[in-house]
């Protein structure tokens, strides 16, 4: 017999799937139902609602995110050559994605008719805000000259590998991750 947390984590990647690839506001409860193989009592026993799995799924993604991106950071010992990590880690998970951007700036985009949305918009904004933290823990073991402001450095770092990821899913490449890699490193050399 299936335990329940096994359940609940099917329905979850299904859900992360579907979102993804189709859209949040383009994903039934039924397909999410078929495709996970469970019954329908089964979903509302784990999820109350369609925003509710929303929730979920941007908490399971946010810590999922955030751990694979250690994974990338902690290769490096340098912190310089970690925050480029942290490009290379965007770049590795644009590939996988085939450059359909960021899953977070995806379902933010489709908020406007989610009963959750201001939930939604928190679980975002939680996780860019852990990321611009890691960013502003790496840049303040950086040995700057006095005259560097590190908050104001590590919040253009930040508007970089965002505004990079932006243009790798415009442009369907990682060329634009690549180059504000090379930016950052010269920022901070």
């Amino acid at each position: 017999m299936e335990k329940h947390s096994d359940i609940r984590e099917r329905i979850l990647e299904t859900a992360q799937r579907l979102f993804y690839n189709q859209g949040y506001n383009s994903t039934g409860i039924n397909q999410i139902i078929e495709e996970a193989g469970i019954a329908k009592a089964s979903l509302y026993q784990h999820f109350k609602s369609k925003d509710a799995l929303l929730v979920a799924y941007l908490q399971r993604n946010h810590r999922e995110r955030i751990q694979r991106l250690w994974e990338f950071i902690n290769k490096c010992e340098d912190p310089a050559a970690r925050l480029g990590a942290m490009f290379e880690y965007r770049i590795s998970v644009a590939e996988e994605g085939q450059f359909r951007g960021c899953s977070f700036m995806r379902i933010h985009s489709e908020l406007d008719m989610c009963y959750a949305k201001d939930r939604a918009q928190a679980e975002i904004r939680q996780y860019k805000n852990e990321v611009l933290g890691i960013i502003r823990s790496l840049v303040n073991k950086l040995p700057l000259k006095k005259e560097v402001d590190p908050d104001l450095l590590s919040e253009r770092i930040f508007m970089i590998y965002e505004g990079a990821q932006i243009n790798s899913t415009l442009l369907q490449r990682a060329e634009p991750l690549k180059q504000g890699k090379a930016l950052v490193m010269e920022m901070i050399s």
